[in-house]
């Protein structure tokens, strides 16, 4: 078993071409900084006006917000969204479509990230 791994192991390390160890940041059309994040294009204009305390002892996270100005500015360079919705296709899902309609027992299998074990947490 542990040769069958290590030969495994060899041969996936050689299939790899010099492609797949591309450097994604000279790639990349933007200019990043040596260090940190890259800067807003447009910062926040206007201080939080959230100052609540939910309990004693605990404080909700700050930040600065946008004004209604500034959020126009930014959707007006933004390109227009077009969403086509999908043909309603329920070849394959013949069952779900009946259990969603009709009631009844459906389950379901996610497999994932923190996101899914949220959604799965939440029902």
């Amino acid at each position: 078993m542990t040769r069958l791994l290590a030969a495994s192991l060899i041969a996936s390390l050689t299939l790899c071409t010099p492609s797949a160890f591309a450097d994604l940041k000279a790639d990349s059309p933007v200019t990043f900084p040596k260090e940190g994040a890259l800067p807003a294009k447009y910062p926040p204009d206007e201080p939080d006006r959230d100052a609540t305390r939910p309990e004693n002892d605990y404080f909700l996270s700050r930040s600065p917000e946008r004004s209604i100005a500034q959020i126009a500015k930014i959707r007006s360079g933004m390109p227009e969204g077009r969403f086509n919705p999908p043909p309603h296709d329920w070849a394959h899902l013949r069952r779900t479509r009946r259990v969603l309609a009709e009631g009844g027992e459906l389950r379901l299998l996610a497999v994932g990230d923190s996101i899914v074990a949220d959604t799965m947490r939440a029902g």
